[in-house]
């Protein structure tokens, strides 16, 4: 070890590999001690978002209306307008709606109970 610092490799050595490798580790204990708090957050969202799809997305809504010019000729308190969406779709959306609120609920209580 004498021979490297005399040489003048330990400094070197202590620049390249030790000094990043610590500024490494300084970042990464913060990111670590959040995964437990983040995972009870994230991880139901996400595998919800994977089980059941959307009902009503911004895509299908607009993909799904047609524009129409309204006739001087009709009067519009006699027109109904059709609702488009199926009654089970929006059965699936205020379940899985409840489900979320659920699960957000008890996120809540998982953070009061750790703070």
């Amino acid at each position: 070890m004498r021979g490297l610092a005399a040489r003048g490799v330990l400094p070197l050595v202590n620049e390249v590999l030790v000094l990043p490798l610590s500024l490494v580790i300084l970042l990464l204990v913060p990111l670590l001690l959040l995964v437990p708090i983040l995972a009870p957050v994230l991880l139901p969202t996400a595998i919800l978002s994977l089980l059941v799809p959307a009902a009503n997305g911004p895509l299908s809504a607009a993909s799904e209306t047609k524009f129409q010019i309204p006739s001087p000729f009709i009067r519009q308190s006699h027109v109904k307008k059709k609702d488009k969406t199926p009654k089970h779709n929006k059965k699936k959306f205020y379940s899985f709606l409840s489900l979320e609120i659920t699960f957000i609920n008890y996120r809540l209580s998982l953070i009061h109970h750790f703070i």
